[in-house]
């Protein structure tokens, strides 16, 4: 009875922990201007846009639309705190957050590093081949369009 007592208490104690942790990393915030200064912030942002970086898969589209944001964001600080704006500005400051967040937490989920182990053809040595998400994405809808475009071409066969 103890023992099952004590079974119970561990999952009770134990397994929100995980899911808590799990909840905090998803809704982190790639941009806070509360947080720390947004000079700061904004060239760390930047930063990653480069090869290798955490956004370095995102679209031109997106990129602009992030810059587009951040510049907004800058000309309504202008050297003041958010405690210093009105409210029309806290909302327009606070929406343009909102769109680079979104923007760069799509970002970030593509230019994840997926690594898998496969045996090399002609050999049992296995080695890593890794990619990004949309590297793997992209070669995926290349072999399918290969696939219809070598459907959709007659067969020697049927030319006869």
């Amino acid at each position: 009875m103890l023992n099952r007592f004590a079974l119970i208490a561990a999952f009770v104690l134990v397994l929100p922990g995980p899911a808590l942790a799990i909840k905090d990393h998803k809704s982190a915030a790639h941009l806070n201007i509360e947080k720390s200064p947004f000079d700061e912030q904004r060239s760390a942002i930047e930063m990653e846009f480069t090869a290798g970086g955490t956004y370095s898969e995102i679209s031109h589209a997106d990129r602009s639309a992030v810059i587009q944001a951040l510049d907004r964001m800058e000309s309504i600080l202008k050297e003041r705190s958010v405690d210093q704006l009105n409210q029309r500005e806290k909302v327009e400051l606070f929406n343009a957050q909102e769109i680079v967040n979104a923007k760069l937490t799509l970002a970030s989920d593509d230019s994840r590093l997926v690594c898998r182990r496969e045996r090399i053809p002609g050999s049992h040595i296995r080695t890593n081949i890794c990619f990004t998400v949309a590297e793997r994405r992209r070669m995926q809808e290349r072999d399918a369009q290969g696939l219809r475009d070598a459907q959709a071409r007659p067969s020697q066969s049927d030319e006869k």
